[in-house]
Protein backbone atom coordinates (compact mmCIF):
# COMPACT_ATOMS: atom_id res chain seq x y z
CA UNK A 1 0.00 0.00 0.00
CA UNK A 2 3.06 2.29 0.73
CA UNK A 3 4.59 1.45 -2.57
CA UNK A 4 1.24 1.90 -4.37
CA UNK A 5 0.80 5.78 -2.24
CA UNK A 6 4.31 6.83 -3.80
CA UNK A 7 3.79 5.94 -7.28
CA UNK A 8 0.96 8.02 -7.61
CA UNK A 9 2.39 10.21 -5.57
CA UNK A 10 5.60 10.87 -8.12
CA UNK A 11 2.88 10.41 -11.26
CA UNK A 12 1.17 14.05 -9.51
CA UNK A 13 4.89 15.21 -8.97
CA UNK A 14 5.85 14.53 -12.60
CA UNK A 15 2.60 16.20 -14.41
CA UNK A 16 3.30 19.23 -12.24
CA UNK A 17 6.73 19.68 -13.07
CA UNK A 18 5.94 19.19 -16.14
CA UNK A 19 3.35 22.34 -16.18
CA UNK A 20 5.81 24.59 -14.48
CA UNK A 21 8.46 23.73 -17.19
CA UNK A 22 6.21 24.40 -20.03
CA UNK A 23 5.25 27.89 -18.47
CA UNK A 24 8.84 28.91 -18.22
CA UNK A 25 9.55 27.67 -21.85
CA UNK A 26 7.15 29.94 -23.16
CA UNK A 27 7.38 32.90 -20.91
CA UNK A 28 11.56 32.30 -22.14
CA UNK A 29 10.49 32.58 -25.95
CA UNK A 30 8.90 35.76 -24.84
CA UNK A 31 11.92 37.24 -23.67
CA UNK A 32 14.25 35.92 -26.44
CA UNK A 33 14.85 39.32 -27.82
CA UNK A 34 16.83 41.73 -26.01
CA UNK A 35 15.32 44.01 -23.15
CA UNK A 36 18.28 46.53 -22.54
CA UNK A 37 17.50 49.68 -24.43
CA UNK A 38 19.59 52.41 -24.90
CA UNK A 39 17.63 55.97 -24.96
CA UNK A 40 17.78 58.50 -27.88
CA UNK A 41 19.80 61.38 -27.84
CA UNK A 42 17.16 63.93 -29.18
CA UNK A 43 18.14 67.35 -30.30
CA UNK A 44 14.75 68.70 -29.77
CA UNK A 45 13.56 70.17 -26.76
CA UNK A 46 11.69 67.70 -25.29
CA UNK A 47 10.35 67.39 -21.42
CA UNK A 48 12.37 65.36 -18.79
CA UNK A 49 10.20 62.80 -18.81
CA UNK A 50 10.36 62.01 -22.66
CA UNK A 51 14.31 61.62 -22.42
CA UNK A 52 14.23 58.90 -19.17
CA UNK A 53 14.35 55.18 -20.30
CA UNK A 54 10.60 53.57 -21.27
CA UNK A 55 9.01 52.09 -18.23
CA UNK A 56 7.38 48.62 -18.52
CA UNK A 57 3.76 49.22 -18.17
CA UNK A 58 1.96 48.24 -14.69
CA UNK A 59 -0.08 45.58 -16.57
CA UNK A 60 3.05 43.37 -17.48
CA UNK A 61 4.55 44.09 -14.24
CA UNK A 62 1.98 42.53 -12.38
CA UNK A 63 1.39 39.97 -14.45
CA UNK A 64 4.92 39.25 -14.50
CA UNK A 65 5.52 39.25 -10.48
CA UNK A 66 2.12 36.98 -10.28
CA UNK A 67 3.42 34.44 -12.30
CA UNK A 68 6.82 34.27 -10.44
CA UNK A 69 5.05 34.28 -7.21
CA UNK A 70 2.77 31.59 -7.98
CA UNK A 71 6.21 29.61 -8.89
CA UNK A 72 7.38 30.48 -5.40
CA UNK A 73 4.90 29.43 -3.94
CA UNK A 74 4.04 25.90 -6.23
CA UNK A 75 7.93 25.03 -5.43
CA UNK A 76 7.47 25.34 -1.76
CA UNK A 77 4.41 23.25 -1.56
CA UNK A 78 6.51 20.53 -3.40
CA UNK A 79 9.07 20.87 -0.99
CA UNK A 80 7.08 20.10 1.89
CA UNK A 81 5.07 17.84 0.95
CA UNK A 82 7.21 15.53 -1.16
CA UNK A 83 7.75 12.10 0.42
CA UNK A 84 10.94 10.72 1.50
CA UNK A 85 12.06 8.81 -0.99
CA UNK A 86 11.59 11.39 -3.64
CA UNK A 87 13.66 13.96 -2.00
CA UNK A 88 16.37 11.17 -1.04
CA UNK A 89 16.44 10.13 -4.80
CA UNK A 90 16.84 13.39 -5.89
CA UNK A 91 19.69 14.46 -3.43
CA UNK A 92 21.35 11.06 -4.23
CA UNK A 93 20.99 11.10 -8.41
CA UNK A 94 21.30 15.11 -9.36
CA UNK A 95 21.12 18.49 -7.82
CA UNK A 96 17.55 20.33 -8.28
CA UNK A 97 16.97 22.87 -10.84
CA UNK A 98 17.75 26.29 -10.26
CA UNK A 99 15.10 28.36 -9.52
CA UNK A 100 17.41 31.39 -8.18
CA UNK A 101 17.58 32.68 -11.77
CA UNK A 102 14.31 33.31 -12.42
CA UNK A 103 13.41 34.62 -9.15
CA UNK A 104 16.66 37.37 -9.31
CA UNK A 105 14.65 38.22 -13.28
CA UNK A 106 11.55 38.94 -11.16
CA UNK A 107 13.07 40.80 -8.51
CA UNK A 108 14.87 43.07 -11.04
CA UNK A 109 12.18 43.40 -13.00
CA UNK A 110 9.50 44.50 -10.05
CA UNK A 111 12.86 46.76 -8.61
CA UNK A 112 13.02 48.66 -12.17
CA UNK A 113 9.08 49.11 -11.91
CA UNK A 114 9.37 50.92 -8.77
CA UNK A 115 12.63 53.25 -9.01
CA UNK A 116 11.91 53.96 -12.69
CA UNK A 117 15.33 52.69 -14.02
CA UNK A 118 15.52 49.39 -16.31
CA UNK A 119 17.73 46.95 -14.73
CA UNK A 120 19.39 44.68 -17.31
CA UNK A 121 18.06 41.64 -18.05
CA UNK A 122 20.29 38.56 -19.08
CA UNK A 123 18.70 37.02 -21.85
CA UNK A 124 17.51 33.53 -21.70
CA UNK A 125 17.57 31.24 -24.74
CA UNK A 126 15.33 28.22 -25.73
CA UNK A 127 18.10 25.59 -25.28
CA UNK A 128 18.14 26.60 -22.23
CA UNK A 129 14.60 26.57 -21.44
CA UNK A 130 14.55 23.06 -23.43
CA UNK A 131 17.90 21.61 -21.14
CA UNK A 132 16.47 22.54 -18.03
CA UNK A 133 12.71 21.08 -18.92
CA UNK A 134 14.74 17.71 -20.00
CA UNK A 135 15.92 17.76 -16.42
CA UNK A 136 13.07 18.01 -14.67
CA UNK A 137 11.73 15.57 -16.89
CA UNK A 138 14.58 12.83 -16.39
CA UNK A 139 14.32 12.85 -13.04
CA UNK A 140 10.84 12.81 -12.66
CA UNK A 141 10.90 9.67 -15.23
CA UNK A 142 13.44 8.19 -12.65
CA UNK A 143 11.83 8.48 -10.04
CA UNK A 144 8.50 7.07 -11.68
CA UNK A 145 10.63 3.70 -12.31
CA UNK A 146 12.08 3.40 -8.90
CA UNK A 147 8.28 3.81 -7.49
CA UNK A 148 7.39 1.30 -9.81
CA UNK A 149 10.32 -0.87 -8.80
CA UNK A 150 9.12 -0.68 -5.50
CA UNK A 151 5.58 -1.37 -6.07
CA UNK A 152 6.55 -4.40 -8.07
CA UNK A 153 8.23 -5.77 -4.59
CA UNK A 154 5.95 -5.00 -2.36
CA UNK A 155 3.32 -7.14 -4.62
CA UNK A 156 6.04 -9.34 -4.89
CA UNK A 157 6.30 -9.54 -1.04
CA UNK A 158 2.18 -8.98 -0.10
CA UNK A 159 1.90 -12.52 -2.56
CA UNK A 160 4.62 -14.59 -0.44
CA UNK A 161 2.78 -13.56 2.62
CA UNK A 162 -0.91 -14.95 1.47
CA UNK A 163 0.56 -17.85 0.79
CA UNK A 164 2.25 -18.22 3.73
CA UNK A 165 -0.82 -17.28 5.50
CA UNK A 166 -3.00 -19.80 4.02
CA UNK A 167 -0.18 -22.33 4.41
CA UNK A 168 -0.80 -21.39 8.45
CA UNK A 169 -4.46 -21.34 7.69
CA UNK A 170 -4.63 -24.62 6.55
CA UNK A 171 -2.12 -26.41 9.16
CA UNK A 172 -4.35 -24.49 11.73
CA UNK A 173 -7.54 -26.20 10.51
CA UNK A 174 -6.21 -29.69 10.38
CA UNK A 175 -5.20 -29.41 14.08
CA UNK A 176 -8.67 -27.88 15.12
CA UNK A 177 -10.23 -30.79 13.07
CA UNK A 178 -7.68 -33.65 14.94
CA UNK A 179 -8.92 -31.77 18.54
CA UNK A 180 -12.46 -31.94 17.51
CA UNK A 181 -12.10 -35.57 16.86
CA UNK A 182 -10.17 -36.40 20.06
CA UNK A 183 -13.09 -34.44 21.99
CA UNK A 184 -15.56 -36.25 20.68
CA UNK A 185 -14.34 -39.53 21.30
CA UNK A 186 -13.26 -38.16 25.07
CA UNK A 187 -17.09 -37.08 25.43
CA UNK A 188 -18.16 -40.54 23.81
CA UNK A 189 -15.83 -42.22 26.52
CA UNK A 190 -17.01 -40.02 29.30
CA UNK A 191 -20.85 -40.60 28.57
CA UNK A 192 -20.05 -44.26 28.43
CA UNK A 193 -18.29 -44.11 31.78
CA UNK A 194 -20.61 -41.93 33.49
CA UNK A 195 -23.70 -43.97 32.34
CA UNK A 196 -21.50 -47.07 33.60
CA UNK A 197 -21.03 -45.12 37.17
CA UNK A 198 -24.70 -44.31 37.22
CA UNK A 199 -25.38 -48.00 37.07
CA UNK A 200 -23.47 -48.83 39.64
CA UNK A 201 -24.18 -46.03 42.12
CA UNK A 202 -28.12 -45.32 41.11
CA UNK A 203 -28.79 -44.92 44.69
CA UNK A 204 -26.29 -42.28 45.55
CA UNK A 205 -28.24 -39.03 46.26
CA UNK A 206 -27.83 -35.68 48.22
CA UNK A 207 -27.85 -35.70 52.12
CA UNK A 208 -30.74 -33.40 51.66
CA UNK A 209 -32.68 -36.43 49.66
CA UNK A 210 -31.97 -38.50 52.99
CA UNK A 211 -32.85 -35.80 55.71
CA UNK A 212 -36.23 -35.52 53.59
CA UNK A 213 -37.21 -39.59 52.81
CA UNK A 214 -36.58 -40.24 56.86
CA UNK A 215 -39.09 -37.26 57.83
CA UNK A 216 -41.69 -38.30 55.14
CA UNK A 217 -41.77 -41.78 56.66
CA UNK A 218 -41.82 -40.45 60.15
CA UNK A 219 -44.89 -38.20 58.90
CA UNK A 220 -46.63 -40.95 57.34
CA UNK A 221 -46.24 -43.67 61.16
CA UNK A 222 -47.72 -40.21 62.66
CA UNK A 223 -50.99 -40.42 60.44
CA UNK A 224 -51.19 -44.03 60.31
CA UNK A 225 -51.16 -44.19 64.40
CA UNK A 226 -53.73 -41.37 64.34
CA UNK A 227 -56.04 -42.71 62.19
CA UNK A 228 -55.66 -46.94 62.68
CA UNK A 229 -53.65 -47.29 65.70
CA UNK A 230 -54.85 -44.71 68.08
CA UNK A 231 -57.59 -47.30 70.07
CA UNK A 232 -59.91 -44.67 69.09
CA UNK A 233 -58.96 -43.92 73.44
CA UNK A 234 -60.48 -47.17 74.52
CA UNK A 235 -58.35 -47.65 77.59
CA UNK A 236 -59.05 -51.69 77.84
CA UNK A 237 -57.54 -52.61 74.81
CA UNK A 238 -54.84 -49.74 75.25
CA UNK A 239 -54.32 -51.47 78.79
CA UNK A 240 -54.23 -55.23 76.61
CA UNK A 241 -51.70 -54.01 73.95
CA UNK A 242 -49.35 -52.95 76.87
CA UNK A 243 -49.18 -55.91 78.62
CA UNK A 244 -48.10 -58.08 75.47
CA UNK A 245 -45.69 -55.85 74.35
CA UNK A 246 -44.61 -54.42 78.07
CA UNK A 247 -40.80 -55.42 77.17
CA UNK A 248 -40.46 -53.43 74.14
CA UNK A 249 -42.57 -50.55 75.81
CA UNK A 250 -39.97 -50.35 78.81
CA UNK A 251 -37.43 -49.77 76.72
CA UNK A 252 -39.02 -46.50 75.47
CA UNK A 253 -40.02 -45.84 78.95
CA UNK A 254 -40.39 -47.72 82.23
CA UNK A 255 -43.31 -45.30 83.09
CA UNK A 256 -45.50 -46.83 79.88
CA UNK A 257 -48.21 -47.27 81.63
CA UNK A 258 -48.73 -43.93 82.99
CA UNK A 259 -48.24 -42.33 79.53
CA UNK A 260 -50.18 -44.75 77.58
CA UNK A 261 -53.24 -43.35 80.13
CA UNK A 262 -52.22 -39.54 79.40
CA UNK A 263 -54.60 -38.71 76.08
CA UNK A 264 -51.81 -36.47 75.02
CA UNK A 265 -49.07 -38.62 75.48
CA UNK A 266 -50.75 -41.84 74.26
CA UNK A 267 -50.42 -41.36 70.54
CA UNK A 268 -47.31 -40.13 70.43
CA UNK A 269 -46.17 -42.76 72.63
CA UNK A 270 -47.62 -45.43 70.39
CA UNK A 271 -45.74 -43.32 67.37
CA UNK A 272 -42.73 -44.26 69.24
CA UNK A 273 -43.39 -48.19 69.74
CA UNK A 274 -44.08 -48.15 65.54
CA UNK A 275 -40.54 -46.36 65.04
CA UNK A 276 -39.00 -48.58 67.23
CA UNK A 277 -40.53 -51.82 65.21
CA UNK A 278 -39.66 -50.78 62.40
CA UNK A 279 -35.69 -49.68 63.37
CA UNK A 280 -35.84 -52.95 64.58
CA UNK A 281 -36.98 -54.95 61.66
CA UNK A 282 -35.71 -53.07 59.31
CA UNK A 283 -33.31 -50.17 59.60
CA UNK A 284 -30.64 -51.55 61.52
CA UNK A 285 -27.26 -51.95 60.11
CA UNK A 286 -27.53 -55.71 59.47
CA UNK A 287 -30.99 -56.15 58.98
CA UNK A 288 -30.84 -55.74 54.91
CA UNK A 289 -34.13 -56.26 53.82
CA UNK A 290 -33.82 -55.11 50.55
CA UNK A 291 -31.91 -57.69 49.90
CA UNK A 292 -34.73 -60.28 50.05
CA UNK A 293 -33.30 -64.03 50.24
CA UNK A 294 -30.02 -63.09 50.45
CA UNK A 295 -30.20 -60.94 53.38
CA UNK A 296 -29.04 -63.14 55.41
CA UNK A 297 -25.54 -64.35 54.03
CA UNK A 298 -24.97 -60.10 52.49
CA UNK A 299 -25.47 -59.26 56.22
CA UNK A 300 -23.33 -61.98 58.15
CA UNK A 301 -20.34 -61.06 55.15
CA UNK A 302 -21.14 -57.56 56.14
CA UNK A 303 -20.81 -57.78 60.00
CA UNK A 304 -17.38 -60.01 59.58
CA UNK A 305 -15.62 -57.40 57.31
CA UNK A 306 -16.87 -54.62 59.07
CA UNK A 307 -15.43 -56.38 62.53
CA UNK A 308 -12.31 -57.13 60.85
CA UNK A 309 -11.22 -53.83 59.96
CA UNK A 310 -12.56 -52.42 62.58
CA UNK A 311 -9.77 -54.38 64.50
CA UNK A 312 -6.94 -53.09 62.46
CA UNK A 313 -7.63 -49.61 62.66
CA UNK A 314 -6.79 -48.74 58.73
CA UNK A 315 -8.96 -45.83 57.95
CA UNK A 316 -8.14 -46.84 54.21
CA UNK A 317 -9.80 -50.45 54.85
CA UNK A 318 -12.51 -48.74 56.38
CA UNK A 319 -13.11 -46.55 53.46
CA UNK A 320 -13.04 -49.46 51.09
CA UNK A 321 -15.68 -51.36 53.27
CA UNK A 322 -18.03 -48.55 52.91
CA UNK A 323 -17.40 -48.65 49.08
CA UNK A 324 -18.05 -52.14 48.69
CA UNK A 325 -21.03 -52.24 50.70
CA UNK A 326 -22.59 -49.14 48.69
CA UNK A 327 -21.54 -50.96 45.55
CA UNK A 328 -23.17 -54.67 46.72
CA UNK A 329 -26.18 -52.80 47.50
CA UNK A 330 -26.65 -51.17 44.40
CA UNK A 331 -25.65 -54.39 42.35
CA UNK A 332 -28.89 -55.85 44.27
CA UNK A 333 -30.68 -52.98 43.75
CA UNK A 334 -30.34 -53.25 40.27
CA UNK A 335 -30.94 -57.01 39.87
CA UNK A 336 -34.45 -56.04 41.26
CA UNK A 337 -37.10 -57.45 43.20
CA UNK A 338 -38.61 -60.25 41.38
CA UNK A 339 -34.78 -61.58 41.61
CA UNK A 340 -34.16 -60.80 45.05
CA UNK A 341 -37.34 -61.73 46.71
CA UNK A 342 -37.15 -58.42 48.30
CA UNK A 343 -41.13 -58.57 48.11
CA UNK A 344 -41.97 -61.41 50.29
CA UNK A 345 -39.54 -59.74 53.08
CA UNK A 346 -41.43 -56.81 53.05
CA UNK A 347 -44.61 -58.64 53.23
CA UNK A 348 -43.97 -60.38 56.39
CA UNK A 349 -42.05 -57.36 57.69
CA UNK A 350 -45.63 -56.05 57.09
CA UNK A 351 -47.22 -58.87 58.71
CA UNK A 352 -45.28 -58.51 61.94
CA UNK A 353 -45.98 -55.02 62.61
CA UNK A 354 -49.70 -56.04 62.21
CA UNK A 355 -49.16 -58.86 65.16
CA UNK A 356 -47.47 -55.89 67.46
CA UNK A 357 -50.61 -53.64 66.56
CA UNK A 358 -53.63 -56.35 66.62
CA UNK A 359 -55.14 -55.08 70.05
CA UNK A 360 -54.80 -51.24 68.85
CA UNK A 361 -56.62 -52.23 65.58
CA UNK A 362 -60.32 -51.51 65.02
CA UNK A 363 -62.57 -54.64 64.63
CA UNK A 364 -63.99 -52.94 61.17
CA UNK A 365 -63.16 -53.68 57.73
CA UNK A 366 -62.01 -50.04 57.54
CA UNK A 367 -58.35 -51.22 59.15
CA UNK A 368 -59.02 -54.59 57.23
CA UNK A 369 -58.49 -53.04 54.20
CA UNK A 370 -57.14 -49.66 53.85
CA UNK A 371 -55.13 -50.12 57.55
CA UNK A 372 -53.12 -53.24 56.40
CA UNK A 373 -52.42 -50.94 52.97
CA UNK A 374 -51.34 -48.35 54.90
CA UNK A 375 -48.75 -50.80 56.99
CA UNK A 376 -47.73 -52.11 53.99
CA UNK A 377 -46.77 -48.82 52.25
CA UNK A 378 -44.95 -47.98 55.47
CA UNK A 379 -42.56 -51.11 55.39
CA UNK A 380 -42.01 -50.28 51.79
CA UNK A 381 -40.61 -46.52 52.22
CA UNK A 382 -38.59 -47.84 55.66
CA UNK A 383 -37.00 -50.87 53.48
CA UNK A 384 -36.31 -48.33 50.35
CA UNK A 385 -34.67 -46.13 53.35
CA UNK A 386 -32.76 -48.70 54.37
CA UNK A 387 -31.48 -49.35 50.83
CA UNK A 388 -31.00 -45.99 50.47
CA UNK A 389 -29.18 -45.79 53.31
CA UNK A 390 -26.49 -49.08 53.06
CA UNK A 391 -26.06 -47.01 48.83
CA UNK A 392 -24.00 -44.45 50.28
CA UNK A 393 -20.09 -44.27 51.18
CA UNK A 394 -20.97 -42.39 54.18
CA UNK A 395 -22.38 -44.35 57.07
CA UNK A 396 -25.97 -43.29 58.01
CA UNK A 397 -27.79 -44.31 61.41
CA UNK A 398 -30.84 -43.84 63.47
CA UNK A 399 -29.20 -43.44 67.34
CA UNK A 400 -30.58 -43.09 70.64
CA UNK A 401 -29.01 -41.60 73.70
CA UNK A 402 -27.95 -44.62 76.33
CA UNK A 403 -30.62 -43.78 78.23
CA UNK A 404 -33.72 -42.75 76.16
CA UNK A 405 -35.60 -41.19 79.11
CA UNK A 406 -35.53 -39.11 82.33
CA UNK A 407 -32.52 -36.70 81.24
CA UNK A 408 -32.27 -33.10 80.60
CA UNK A 409 -33.78 -31.78 77.57
CA UNK A 410 -31.43 -30.39 74.77
CA UNK A 411 -33.05 -27.81 72.52
CA UNK A 412 -30.32 -27.43 70.56
CA UNK A 413 -30.44 -31.18 68.95
CA UNK A 414 -34.19 -32.02 70.39
CA UNK A 415 -37.70 -30.59 69.30
CA UNK A 416 -40.82 -30.83 71.65
CA UNK A 417 -43.74 -32.55 70.25
CA UNK A 418 -47.00 -30.84 70.29
CA UNK A 419 -49.32 -30.80 73.32
CA UNK A 420 -46.02 -31.47 75.68
CA UNK A 421 -45.06 -29.39 78.56
CA UNK A 422 -42.94 -26.94 79.55
CA UNK A 423 -40.88 -28.68 81.71
CA UNK A 424 -36.72 -29.43 81.01
CA UNK A 425 -36.74 -33.69 81.63
CA UNK A 426 -37.35 -35.84 78.66
CA UNK A 427 -39.70 -38.67 79.43
CA UNK A 428 -39.08 -40.45 76.14
CA UNK A 429 -37.83 -40.06 72.72
CA UNK A 430 -40.25 -40.10 69.96
CA UNK A 431 -38.11 -40.21 66.74
CA UNK A 432 -34.25 -41.41 66.83
CA UNK A 433 -31.93 -38.85 65.83
CA UNK A 434 -29.90 -39.21 62.05
CA UNK A 435 -26.14 -39.48 62.22
CA UNK A 436 -23.23 -39.50 59.70
CA UNK A 437 -20.15 -40.65 59.77
CA UNK A 438 -17.63 -40.86 57.46
CA UNK A 439 -17.33 -40.04 53.58
CA UNK A 440 -16.08 -36.62 52.19
CA UNK A 441 -12.86 -37.05 53.72
CA UNK A 442 -13.73 -37.51 57.28
CA UNK A 443 -12.96 -39.87 59.49
CA UNK A 444 -16.02 -42.87 60.05
CA UNK A 445 -15.21 -42.49 64.02
CA UNK A 446 -16.86 -38.71 63.83
CA UNK A 447 -20.23 -38.88 63.70
CA UNK A 448 -22.01 -35.34 62.64
CA UNK A 449 -25.79 -35.31 63.65
CA UNK A 450 -28.08 -34.34 60.83
CA UNK A 451 -31.75 -34.35 61.93
CA UNK A 452 -32.72 -33.67 65.15
CA UNK A 453 -35.02 -36.15 67.00
CA UNK A 454 -38.54 -35.34 68.42
CA UNK A 455 -39.19 -36.08 72.44
CA UNK A 456 -41.85 -35.41 74.79
CA UNK A 457 -41.30 -33.83 77.82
Amino acid sequence: MDATKRFFRGTQILSRENSRTTRRADRFNEQSRPVVRLPKRSTSRESPSQNAPRLPSPRQSQEQVRSDAKDNVEDRMDSKTSTPSVNSFASASAEPPDHTFHNEQAARRQEGSITGREQPVIEVTQDQASRENGIGTMEASLELERLRTALDEANRRLEEQNVAHADEMTAKTQQIERLRAKATEAASRAAEESQSVEQWAALRVPESEIIKRWQTLCWEVHNFVLNYACAKGDTRKIAIWAQRNREVLRDISPRYKALLGDKQACKYFIEAAVLEMLRRLVLRSSSMCWAGKYAGRVSRLSEYLSSAVNKGGEPEKERTFHQWRALTTSLLSIMGPDLTGCGETAGEVTDELEAFLESLRSSSNLFRNNGHTALRAIVDKAIALDEIFCGQQELYQLLYPVRRYDFKVDRASMEIAEGSSEGQVVWFMITPSLYRSGGRGDSYDEIVRVDNSLVWV
